[in-house]
């Protein structure tokens, strides 16, 4: 897993953690979905929830926002491992 520089703009499909706590602490991740959309996952310790807020610049788009529970969170997390796992490996494609 690579590590960004904070201050470093994010490229297109780049995700971006962002830590506290001498990196102990995961507080927020960011994804660019465009130049203009960024989607960030922050924890939210009051509700116990991860708030998930598509942000776009331009300002024609309402920003969408919601919290997701920890079961929705797990599933989530499930679906994406599976989708994770249907994707050969960079090594073993080039060895095609």
């Amino acid at each position: 897993m690579e590590t960004h520089d904070i201050d470093r703009p994010l490229k297109m499909g780049e995700i971006r953690s962002v830590r506290s706590n001498g990196g102990t602490t995961l507080n927020m991740l960011e994804l660019l979905f465009s130049p203009t959309t960024i989607a960030k996952f922050e924890v939210n310790r009051n509700t116990n929830k991860v708030d998930f807020l598509i942000d776009n610049v331009d300002l024609k788009y309402q920003d969408l926002r919601c919290s997701l529970s920890k079961d929705v969170l797990r599933d989530l997390y499930i679906y994406i491992r599976d989708l994770y796992n249907e994707l050969n490996d960079k090594e073993s494609e080039e060895n095609k």
